[in-house]
C-alpha cells in the first residue's frame, strides 16, 4: 500500500451525562494543542444523537508519521495537562487511511459550531 494522503484517528468516547460538558471542554484544549502540531489537518467532535453519553472524535492527520510523532511526543503530556481522563469511562479507537488526495478547502476547526 502506498503512502496515505490522510490518516484518521477515530475515537469513540463513553462518558456520563454529568461529565460530558467537562469532557468537551478538555477536548477543546486538545484541539488547540493539536492545531499547532506538524501534519495535523483538522478535528471534528460530535455527540452521537442516539446515545447522549457517546462522543465521537475524528482527528485528521496528513499521514501516519505525523500522528506517530504526536503520540510519541506530546500526547501523554497533553493528556495529563488537560485532565480529560477524569471525564470518560471508555475509549474505542480505530484508524483509517485515505488513499485519495483530499484535504478540506476550509481553514480552522469544526468544533461545537464555532
Amino acid at each position: 500500500m502506498g503512502s496515505a494522503f490522510m490518516y484518521i484517528k477515530l475515537i469513540r468516547v463513553t462518558t456520563t451525562s454529568d461529565r460530558k460538558a467537562g469532557f468537551l471542554e478538555c477536548q477543546k484544549y486538545w484541539n488547540t494543542v493539536m492545531s499547532s502540531c506538524p501534519g495535523f489537518v483538522d478535528s471534528i467532535v460530535a455527540t452521537d444523537v442516539s446515545d447522549e453519553c457517546e462522543v465521537v472524535i475524528i482527528a485528521i492527520w496528513r499521514n501516519k508519521e505525523s500522528l506517530d510523532r504526536f503520540m510519541a511526543g506530546d500526547h501523554d503530556v497533553v493528556e495529563q495537562q488537560s485532565g480529560i481522563s477524569e471525564f470518560y469511562d471508555d475509549l474505542k479507537i480505530d484508524y483509517l487511511s485515505v488513499e485519495q488526495e483530499f484535504f478540506p478547502s476550509f481553514a480552522g476547526h469544526i468544533l461545537f459550531g464555532e
